[in-house]
């Protein structure tokens, strides 16, 4: 079983950060880290967050001393993940319990580097799911310039692909 890393931005956002713990800390597929980037967060949060990084030895807190956006934070965890795979999770999302096996399994069984899948967006002021946010089943470059339906919460990567690579600095 791979070890993964699951890398989470975190700015400002403890009022979701538990549920968001939940979902990934009791996936199926135990053999983790949880990297949690804080991003310059108000010190009381950064606080909270060092008291949820000391409740399970897999969570990890990494801070950026300067605010890097939630890309910049990315890819701070990419820079210092384990795993073989790597997962990005943001800080309000939830995901099934059997999100990070089955993504594995179909990525080593098929000989994939990275793979995603569709996603339901919810809104919090209604108390109601907006949709399915359905992808391709392959998504080239001229259809990713007309439209990017990939969440990053979708997405696994194996460590190996990012050789070199990181996400485009966004800074706050």
């Amino acid at each position: 079983m791979p070890y993964v890393s699951v890398i989470i931005p975190f700015f400002n956002s403890m009022k979701y950060l538990p549920e968001t713990l939940t979902s990934i800390l009791t996936q199926s597929y135990p053999s983790m880290e949880v990297l949690l980037v804080d991003d310059g967060s108000e010190p009381e949060q950064y606080s909270q967050l060092k008291k949820c990084a000391a409740q399970d030895s897999r969570i990890k807190l990494l801070q950026n001393k300067n605010p890097k956006g939630a890309a910049g934070a990315r890819n701070t965890g990419i820079d210092v993940a384990c795993g073989k795979f790597i997962f990005f999770c943001d800080a309000d999302d939830q995901w099934p319990a059997e999100k990070i096996e089955k993504q594995v399994s179909f990525m080593i069984e098929n000989e994939i580097s990275a793979t995603f899948h569709a996603y339901i967006r919810y809104s919090e002021s209604t108390n109601r799911t907006l949709g399915s946010v359905i992808t391709h089943e392959i998504v080239d470059f001229h259809r990713l310039l007309r439209n990017c339906p990939i969440g990053t919460s979708s997405v696994c990567i194996r460590r190996d692909s990012l050789e070199g690579l990181r996400f485009p600095n966004s800074p706050k």
